[in-house]
């Protein structure tokens, strides 16, 4: 039983991550397919193990379940804050990995993703475009920044969003770095 091997394989070695992450790799596996929130942990727990290809298989495999309003419960589509989460956390294992170009394209993604939700809701406030597709193709941080103070009065800021939005640019921005597009990353 792999189960018990690992287990009793991290009993001799209670501080080795990467047996504790496969531990939890079978006992999931064994549980059964992985809805939005288990495939999360699973991304997590693999970065945290130093496995970036494990995290970014995990967080692709969120990425590539149904989308829709739901918060990524079991048996519902996956919500707005796991594919935002998803993309983030995708694109810190990428960095990690040293593929920049596709970490960029991760957060370029997530940032429109952001500005197009911050949109809506200026658009819910009666303010704003509503949406427009100029931020739909990948704001920079100063744009983004703009549309966040813009919401400031109009909309209770959700202090979590905005801080996922600025670990987003920051990771594009280090992203551009290492490829040498300096101009872009001084931006985010």
């Amino acid at each position: 039983d792999a189960e018990a091997d690992y287990a009793a394989a991290l009993s001799h070695e209670p501080s080795n991550a990467k047996l504790a992450a496969d531990l939890e790799e079978v006992r999931a596996a064994a549980a059964g397919p992985l809805d939005a929130a288990g495939l999360r942990a699973r991304g997590a727990a693999r970065f945290q193990s130093g496995d970036f290809v494990g995290a970014v298989a995990a967080y692709s495999a969120l990425l590539a379940l149904p989308r829709g309003r739901g918060g990524g419960g079991q048996g519902s589509a996956v919500g707005e804050v796991d594919v935002l989460a998803a993309l983030s956390n995708r694109a810190a294992a990428l960095l990690a990995l040293e593929r920049y170009k596709d970490a960029a394209e991760d957060c370029t993604a997530a940032l429109a993703a952001h500005a197009a939700a911050l949109a809506a809701a200026q658009g819910d406030c009666g303010g704003g475009n509503g949406g427009s597709s100029e931020v739909a193709s990948g704001p920079d941080a100063v744009q983004l920044s703009a549309l966040l103070d813009s919401l400031n009065d109009k909309w209770p800021l959700d202090i979590g969003r905005a801080a996922a939005a600025s670990r987003v640019a920051a990771r594009r921005g280090a992203a551009a770095a290492h490829l040498k597009d300096f101009s872009d990353s001084a931006l985010d």
